[in-house]
């Protein structure tokens, strides 16, 4: 019957003792049960799940710019430094140094959120989160991206 087949799905959480809906899991750091949540991020403090998936792939593309950006201004200003050294804009070999660090944590936070946009590209384009792939549980693809995108 319809009803059996509902209660089948129908799963109900422990820890905020209500039924939970579909797809969603509890979040031990927030306390609460969330829909599609791929994981806890702590560089947002929150779940990343339906609600905000969108936002999250924005902060990502955002702080992959800003490494972009820097990593230019910082190549730009060493070039310069390299082919002018006359000009008196480059200052001491330390300041130069400092440069070079700078750069290279920029390529590194560049790579990181690269990778990470790729992987949460592959979480919208697959429909499976990081927790479905470690209960390894299959869902069907869903052609229209709406969900994410256009979630409100």
């Amino acid at each position: 019957s319809k009803a059996a087949n509902h209660n089948k799905y129908r799963k109900y959480c422990k820890r905020c003792k209500a039924f939970k809906p579909v797809r969603a899991h509890h979040c031990s750091m927030c306390n609460r049960c969330i829909i599609k949540m791929d994981h806890h991020c702590p560089w947002v403090n929150n779940c990343v799940g339906l609600g905000n998936h969108k936002l999250f792939l924005l902060f990502l593309l955002y702080v992959n710019l800003t490494c972009i950006y820097s990593m230019t201004l910082m190549a730009f200003r060493y070039a310069s430094c390299v082919l002018h050294p006359s000009t008196g804009r480059c200052g001491t070999a330390s300041s130069n140094i400092w440069v070079i660090l700078l750069f290279a944590e920029s390529l590194l936070f560049g790579l990181f959120t690269g990778c990470m946009m790729g992987d949460q590209s592959l979480v919208i384009f697959t429909n499976q989160t990081q927790i479905d792939r470690l209960k390894n549980v299959q869902h069907e693809r869903v052609e229209s991206y709406n969900e994410v995108f256009f979630f409100s």
